[in-house]
Parts: C-alpha cells; sequence; structure tokens
C-alpha cells in the first residue's frame, strides 16, 4: 500500500472499467480493469507509489473498482461519470479473450502534477473527447518525465481508423519509451514486419520500443539495436491483463535503471543489451504470473522476485 501522505512516482492515465467475463465453461464474473488501471495495479503491487487519473462511476462497480486499485496502492483521481464502463470479454478454450466495450472517457487533466514517470495507453488515448486532454498531457510532461506509452488498440472501438493512426502516431514521437503488441502492429501497420516497425518507431521519437508477440516472446529496439528474448513456459489460465502486466513491469524496471525526471530518455537511451535482456525478461516473468491465474492479477515484488 501506499504510505498515507506519500506523494506518488508514477501518474497513469486511463480507462479503469469492470470486466465481464465469459469464460469456455460458460461461467460469467465481474472483475475490476480496464488497462491502464491494471498498468497501475501492476506497479503498486511492485512498490511503487502509483497514482491513476481516471473516470468511473459513483455506483456500485465504481465502488468496486476503486476498492480494487486502492487495495494495491492506487491513489484514484479523476472527474466522476455518469456510470461506470464496462467490457465484456469472451474467452475461447485457450483463454484468448475479444472483447465489446460499453466505454465513455472525459478527464480533466490540465491540473494534474508530473512526477517521475507518466504513464498514458489504450483507450484513453484514442477515444473522444479525453484522448485529447492526454495529448496535451504528455506534452506538458515531455523532458519533465519518463513518458510511456501502450496503444493497445481496441478495434471493436475505432470508427474512424485514420484518425485512431494519427492519434497513435502523435503518441509514439512524444513517449520515451513504447510498448506494442503484435496485434496492435497488425493493425497499425498491416503486414509489416514487426522488428522493421520497431526500429521506425525509435526513429520516430521514442528511445525504446518493445513489441510483445504472446507466446513467441518479445523484441525490444533502440538507436544501437534490437534484442529478442523467448516467452517463459507457462500453462495459459487465461490473458486478460497479460500486456498490462508486462508493461507494468517495464516501467518498473526503467525506474529501477534511473530513468526518471528530467534526465529520463538519456537513460533510457543508454541502457545496453545486457541490461535490455534482463529487462525484458523480468516483464515476460510477470506476464506469466497474471497468465497462469484467472483475471488481470499481476504479481507482487515478492512473487516476482522468487522467479529469479
Amino acid at each position: 500500500m501506499t504510505p498515507t501522505g506519500a506523494s506518488p512516482d508514477v501518474l497513469v492515465v486511463g480507462e479503469a472499467l469492470v470486466d465481464i467475463v465469459h469464460r469456455a465453461d460458460g461461467t460469467v464474473d465481474e472483475k475490476p480493469g480496464g488497462s491502464p488501471a491494471n498498468v497501475a495495479i501492476t506497479l503498486g503491487r511492485l512498490g511503487r507509489r502509483p497514482r491513476l487519473l481516471t473516470h468511473v462511476g459513483d455506483d456500485d462497480r465504481g465502488r468496486l473498482v476503486r476498492a480494487w486499485l486502492e487495495d494495491s496502492g492506487v491513489e484514484v483521481t479523476g472527474r466522476a461519470a455518469a456510470r461506470t464502463s464496462t467490457a465484456t470479454a469472451v474467452l475461447d478454450a485457450t483463454g484468448a479473450a475479444r472483447y465489446a466495450f460499453a466505454i465513455e472517457w472525459d478527464v480533466d487533466a490540465a491540473g494534474a502534477d508530473i512526477p517521475g514517470a507518466v504513464h498514458v495507453g489504450s483507450i484513453a488515448t484514442t477515444l473522444a473527447p479525453g484522448a485529447a486532454a492526454v495529448l496535451a498531457l504528455v506534452e506538458r510532461a515531455r523532458g519533465r518525465a519518463l513518458v510511456t506509452f501502450d496503444p493497445n488498440i481496441r478495434p471493436s472501438l475505432v470508427t474512424d481508423a485514420d484518425d485512431v493512426r494519427r492519434r497513435v502516431r502523435a503518441l509514439i514521437e512524444r513517449a520515451d519509451a513504447v510498448k506494442a503488441s503484435d496485434e496492435d502492429v497488425a493493425w497499425l501497420h498491416p503486414g509489416a514486419d514487426l522488428e522493421e516497425v520497431a526500429r521506425a518507431w525509435v526513429a520516430a521519437g521514442p528511445a525504446l520500443v518493445v513489441i510483445t508477440s504472446g507466446a513467441e516472446g518479445a523484441l525490444a529496439a533502440t538507436a544501437s539495436g534490437v534484442v529478442r528474448v523467448p516467452a517463459p513456459r507457462v500453462d495459459v489460465v487465461d490473458t486478460v491483463g497479460a500486456g498490462d502486466t508486462f508493461m507494468g513491469a517495464l516501467v518498473d524496471g526503467l525506474l529501477d535503471a534511473g530513468a526518471s525526471g528530467s534526465r529520463a530518455r538519456e537513460t533510457v537511451a543508454a541502457l545496453d543489451s545486457a541490461r535490455l535482456t534482463s529487462l525484458l525478461r523480468r516483464s515476460a516473468d510477470a506476464a506469466a504470473v497474471t497468465v497462469s491465474r484467472p483475471g488481470a492479477d499481476p504479481p507482487t515484488r515478492a512473487e516476482l522476485d522468487a522467479r529469479g
């Protein structure tokens, strides 16, 4: 838990909602979630002091979401929504999920304090009206904090693909570190080679680009080159929250490396291949814990450290 009165060291901006999960065995359950919220939970469980700027309702589901976040040391802020958003996830026999959303996103980020690191991602970066406020906050944070971005594209919510690609491109250009899945890349750049996309994104702005490929592992690109790691072997229960756990562990690892505040970008750019490989492996290990148990349930620092 975050100590009372302690200042946050990471500001996470984005949606928090309730996942309504339909499992392959016919059972249905409701659990709190949302990609940025899962990132914040991961950071809290890893011992960081995250603040989540979000948009949830003052209703039963909203109270469930707030209690879940606060239980893992996440400070919650943001204007109240008319109702708490939901994401209906239908899991297949392998545990993979497809989603349908009932979501609204509106946030006032103009007065938000900028700590040493800022993470943005997913629906919050592309859905109006809140997306414009997220971009403005990123502009304000550039050069003052570590800025990280996970596009986490939700095709079922996209009504204007060109607009979404433009918004994603703007954030890639402004971030210090970007993490995307192979599915994100396939949607943004159909048919493109993952390594070529990673290199092109680095040339466009970020000091570090990481692309995850599920069971195929992950790669990281910097101006110095590309490193790859395999995925850990694990019995998959479901994949809900896996990418968000990877993202949270990546941010935590970058902060451990000293990438915070005004010198964050040059610290990220200076990471050598050995440090990047270690960072990817640790992030993949964190995601492996999450997929080994139902729902978005990231590891604590003790659980992650126990994996070696």
